[in-house]
């Protein structure tokens, strides 16, 4: 299988369809017909299914799509590679963080990349950490600085860098700014401004307060 018949099934479960496909790739339908027919075969599996609406992906095709998706990045990464090394500009780093990182230690981690490497290039995305994860794990991202999730991916390596602590922040004229040695049962009943529940710190606020028997934060 050549590296091109990728890019057709790529286009074909990106478009939904052979025409739209075609013309994206600038080929003509039965030509890309008998490309994905020729994966077909050599897979010995459908990848697609004619529907009404067009191409649909088989369980198989789905299979095959995620993983022809990380052989085309690392396709991709190789050839930038190669071209580095030719050009003397070698070393790509695509490095996520979460917005929950202090931009010190991640600009200056980078900064001191770039002292050391010069000629190193950084690519930097900024996402909530499961988002971090997953992009990780596609291959996306070649490591990203965020909250440890609660569950360890055996797919990923971690390493702790620091630990954190959260703080509950109030206006200075807040009534519970008088008070001393508070706990979560004090603040059972207050308004909050949190983030979605699927941001690791929401999730970790709301767990302390379900593991005190509390109920959750009012929003």
């Amino acid at each position: 299988m050549e590296t091109r018949d990728l890019e057709y099934v790529l286009a074909v479960g990106t478009h939904g369809g052979i025409g739209r496909a075609a013309e994206a790739l600038g080929m003509t339908q039965p030509a890309l017909t008998k490309a994905i027919q020729r994966v077909e075969a050599q897979l010995g599996v459908p990848l697609f299914e004619r529907t009404t609406l067009g191409m649909r992906v088989t369980q198989a095709g789905a299979v095959f799509l995620e993983r022809a998706r990380r052989i085309r990045l690392e396709y991709d990464d190789a050839i930038k590679e190669m071209r580095g090394i030719q050009t003397g500009e070698q070393g790509l780093l695509r490095l996520g963080y979460s917005p929950s990182m202090p931009n010190a230690l991640v600009l200056g981690a980078c900064q001191q990349l770039l002292r050391e490497r010069p000629v190193a290039r950084l690519r930097l995305t900024m996402r909530v950490a499961r988002e971090l994860m997953d992009q990780v794990q596609a291959g996306e991202l070649d490591l990203a600085v965020a909250p440890l999730p609660r569950h360890a991916n055996p797919a990923l390596a971690t390493r702790e860098l620091f630990t954190d602590r959260l703080a509950v922040v109030a206006d200075e004229n807040h009534p519970l700014q008088r008070r001393r040695d508070l706990t979560l049962a004090d603040l059972v009943g207050q308004h909050w401004l949190l983030p979605t529940g699927h941001v690791l710190i929401r999730q970790q606020i709301d767990s302390a307060f379900a593991s005190a028997g509390l109920p959750a934060p009012m929003l």
